[in-house]
């Protein structure tokens, strides 16, 4: 899921629409005149009725390298796990040196060397391996678990993500978390709420949940299972600087060890800066092969009124496996689609159920079609999961083999509802997680990571949930940035397709610049964006699964809508002496390093001072100081957080 730390990837949706105060400059008028113009935008997770066009590329004044971190919460290497980072270079501008630090569980730190990413491409460090080379100064620190940190420097942030990736082939299990970048937003120092979803898919299922502080002060964390009309005790986790405690789940939750209850929550509380503490948490059989991740979203604590909020996940298997997909299931393998949800709060919570999937044989030729489910009534505070085949059945879906998309609404603030959604076979050995996306316009989004090495692919399920066609560009970068394959995507109004990496590659077939995926290249990222260009909005659901069929594990991608940051007002400073006129841009980077101007509402404070146009031209009227502001609307703001679900620690 997000998604994380600031306007609580989520992602899920914001509820309420911020400004965020994020430049300024200084205008001087006359001799002795100044004005200070500052910068503001729209978080853009929610549909916009007036989102901003971008209408020009211009380039920004020069500035100097900052340094940003980014965070996971866990991995480990106990059994026969191994811990893999998957870095994606965002930038399409420059490379870039990403240095990996790995955090024991009692938070020595073990600095590894810097990683050389190429532009637009990808890198992964094997946990394992390093430390099996770990100097004789970490040798006693060294333990099976714990968390990591990216560091990076470049003027702007957002253009590193990453995700850990800890799999067990052996046992077949496999769980996937997020890289995060802590940002200071409105409320970063107040109580922090974080809400949890376990569900038991047989009574054999066990989970743990780890706690990761990320800063270099000991923090404490309370920990409290819910479950409607329960009042257990809460623990107390004090975290030492840079520590990780791994807590089994029934310690925590005595509800969790009784087969009558199969879905509780687990509310983790803290006091400090958004995401000081990481918390992840995972769900397993490991006698069946059976591994989920349990997800954990932050409350929204803000006071704003409840609004419709819509969850979707695309590409949700059921009956045989999808022919597109790798061969080698077993015969008999058959799945079936499973949802947990959990009220979050005290009052009583609707929930919508409205499933969507292309009719006929094939992705050629076939049509969407959508159709409502029963609607979930939950409790106060009540977890469940959601029986769906009979529903499913009564649709006219009991034989169907393919994918579907399923969206869950409900009217309140996000993290009000907690959901895990997937498809498992009736082994519970293959397990594929899809990870929960808000629904809402956006720029493109892409990818992290794709992978077609030992026995792997990489699946993309693509769904456009509007009523209008989109026509989308799909790009896939190599992973040592040599070059990249397009290719066009054409979805009508509530239309899927899916996209399988090794079939792609092994088709052979120029794209329209004539390049063709190489068999050399096995790994890389994906970028989606508008047919009509990279400014252009969209709203898309897309789903990732890396997966393998032999060792039947498969981890979810990690899917990021591509943002602004660096908001500023150019030139800067304003020189503008009385009776003259300039222009001004409002001038912003995305995720790809791309310094666009974006369009924006101008005003002044001042207009006896200085006044401003529609346009941004700025003219001196009479010695005195202003305040010019720009306000972007409908723009993607770069928060430090996944745009999907991704149900990590999401403050």
């Amino acid at each position: 899921m997000f998604k994380p730390f600031a306007s609580s990837v989520g992602k899920r949706i914001r509820s309420n629409q911020t400004r965020l105060l994020v430049a300024a400059s200084t205008a001087i008028l006359a001799a002795i005149a100044f004005t200070l113009a500052s910068v503001a935008a729209n978080d853009a997770i929610l549909p916009r009725s007036n989102p901003a066009q971008a209408s020009r590329s211009a380039s920004t004044p020069a500035q100097a390298n900052k340094t940003y971190t980014l965070y996971t919460g866990f991995w480990r290497t106990d059994g026969s796990f191994v811990s893999t980072i998957r870095v994606k270079n965002v930038l399409a501008v420059a490379p870039i040196d990403v240095t990996p630090v790995l955090f024991m569980a009692d938070g020595a730190p073990y600095m590894l060397s810097s990683v050389h990413v190429a532009v637009s491409g990808v890198a992964t460090v094997n946990i394992n391996d390093a430390l099996a080379t770990a100097p004789s100064s970490i040798a006693s620190h060294i333990s099976q678990f714990g968390s990591a940190a990216l560091i990076y420097s470049y003027p702007s942030p957002g253009h590193v993500t990453a995700q850990m990736a800890a799999i067990d082939a052996s046992r077949s299990l496999s769980y996937t978390y997020p890289f995060v970048e802590p940002m200071n937003m409105p409320g970063h120092d107040s109580k922090q709420v974080l809400e949890g979803l376990w569900w038991k898919h047989d009574p054999g299922v066990t989970g743990f949940i780890t706690l990761s502080n990320t800063t270099g002060q000991q923090q404490t964390a309370v920990l409290t299972p819910v479950l409607p009309g329960n009042n257990a005790n809460s623990q107390q986790v004090t975290l030492a600087p840079q520590s990780t405690q791994m807590l089994k789940l029934e310690d925590i939750a005595n509800q969790a060890s009784t087969p009558d209850n199969r879905a509780g929550g687990i509310r983790v509380e803290y006091q400090g800066s958004q995401g000081a503490i990481l918390v992840t948490g995972a769900l397993a059989n490991e006698s069946e092969g059976y591994s989920a991740n349990m997800p954990f979203w932050f409350q929204d604590m803000n006071s704003s009124s409840p609004t419709q909020v819509t969850y979707a996940s695309a590409g949700l298997m059921l009956g045989k496996p999808d022919p597109m997909m790798m061969p080698g299931f077993p015969k008999e393998t058959a799945f079936s689609v499973y949802l947990s949800l959990r009220n979050t709060t005290e009052k009583p919570l609707d929930v919508a159920l409205q499933l969507n999937y292309m009719s006929g044989t094939g992705m050629q030729g076939s049509a969407p079609v959508a159709r409502n489910l029963p609607m979930q009534h939950l409790a106060p505070l009540e977890a469940r999961q959601v029986d769906l085949q009979g529903p499913l059945n009564a649709v006219g879906l009991k034989n169907f083999s393919g994918s579907i998309n399923l969206s869950t609404s409900f009217t309140g603030k996000a993290g009000d509802l907690v959901l895990a959604t997937g498809s498992v076979d009736q082994t519970e050995t293959y397990v594929f997680e899809v990870e929960p996306q808000g629904i809402g316009t956006s720029r493109s989004k892409f990818a992290n990571y794709w992978g077609v090495a030992n026995g792997n692919d990489t699946m993309f399920s693509l769904w456009n949930p509007t009523d209008t066609p989109q026509d989308i560009v799909a790009t896939f970068y190599y992973g040592n940035g040599s070059g990249k394959y397009t290719v066009p995507v054409h979805l009508d109004a509530q239309a899927s397709t899916m996209i399988d990496m090794a079939m792609l590659i092994a088709e052979i077939k120029p794209d329209a610049d004539g390049n063709v995926i190489p068999p050399s290249i096995q790994e890389g990222s994906a970028q989606f964006a508008s047919a009509k260009g990279r400014h252009e909005q969209i709203t898309l659901v897309i789903a990732a699964g890396i997966y393998n069929v032999t060792t039947a594990t498969c981890g979810g991608g990690c899917i990021t809508c591509c943002g602004y940051s660096s908001f500023q007002i150019s030139p800067s400073p304003i020189l503008c002496p009385i009776g003259d006129s300039m222009s001004c841009s409002a001038l912003a980077t995305d995720c790809n390093g791309y310094s666009s101007n974006l369009g924006a509402t101008w005003s002044s404070s001042n207009t006896s001072v200085m006044t401003v146009s529609s346009s941004g031209q700025v003219t001196g009227v009479s010695v005195g100081s202003a305040t010019i502001t720009a306000t972007y609307l409908g723009t993607t703001v770069y928060t430090g957080q996944m745009c999907g679900g991704n149900g990590l620690s999401r403050p």
